[in-house]
């Protein structure tokens, strides 16, 4: 079964963990889709989010041969708010459907790999955090899929891919919303690789659970590559340059 850690940097200093393997960090809970297909692939991954609970009960579920998201229906309040777009889909035969059997396949195919499947249950602030000084970089890829617009960790989630990221490695944002989008891009600007609408064409996989409860043609994609291992620097220049223009403000008021 998959594994909890407590210290991300502690952890990522294990040579072993990332011998001659790709090695991914996937954000925030809608990245469990991504982090089964992950692990499928033969790839150790980490997924950072405070509340691992709901990952856990979806594994739970799939291993018990049960409706994944079912626990919903027994949930407290909030967690349901939480998660009340994916709740009311399910009452739609179709969609409820279609999400067990993209769950299931996956987990047919991951369950023997769940060694490979890491949880670090913290803020990414406090990832970011942990990896700051960090020396010995070993992601190849980290993603961030649907975070949420009223959410703003988005400067600590960058500062975060280029603190972990491999020279080269590429950190991926998928969003429904435009204005995440284009935060990301003015952070990113001069490691972005690409910057686009994908349109979803037959066959191809989806990135979370909300591709199909919001049953959307496709998403904003920015992708954000760490050119020669210099993101790490651009990332601190951008954090100063924030620093002394809030400093500013902050003269302006008062």
């Amino acid at each position: 079964m998959f594994r909890t850690i407590e210290n991300g940097s502690s952890f990522l200093r294990n040579p072993e963990l990332v011998e001659e393997k790709p090695f991914v960090i996937n954000i925030g809970d809608a990245t469990l889709l991504a982090s089964l297909r992950s692990v499928c692939e033969g790839h150790p991954t980490i997924i950072i989010d405070p509340a691992i609970d709901v990952a856990t009960h979806i594994l739970e579920e799939l291993e018990g041969g049960q409706d994944v998201f079912g626990f919903l229906n027994n949930a407290k309040r909030e967690q349901r708010d939480a998660y009340y777009s994916i709740w009311t889909s399910l009452k739609d035969p179709d969609k409820n459907k279609q999400i067990q059997n993209i769950y299931r396949n996956l987990w047919d195919k991951a369950r023997d790999r769940l060694d490979l499947l890491y949880f670090l249950p913290i803020t990414i602030k406090q990832a970011s955090a942990q990896l700051d000084g960090f020396s010995s970089p070993v992601a190849d890829r980290i993603t961030y899929y649907y975070p949420s617009p009223g959410f703003d960790p988005r400067f600590w989630a960058l500062e975060l891919a280029a603190r972990a990221l491999k020279p080269n490695g590429v950190f991926l944002v998928a969003t429904e919303n435009y204005e995440v989008f284009q935060k990301f891009k003015s952070f990113g600007k001069p490691f972005i690789q690409k910057s686009e609408y994908v349109r979803r064409k037959p066959g191809d996989d989806y990135v979370s659970a909300y591709d199909i409860v919001w049953g959307t043609d496709g998403y904003y994609l920015v992708e954000i590559i760490n050119k020669d291992g210099e993101l790490p620097n651009y990332i601190t220049k951008l954090r100063r340059n924030m620093f002394f223009r809030l400093k500013k403000i902050l003269r302006m008021i008062q």
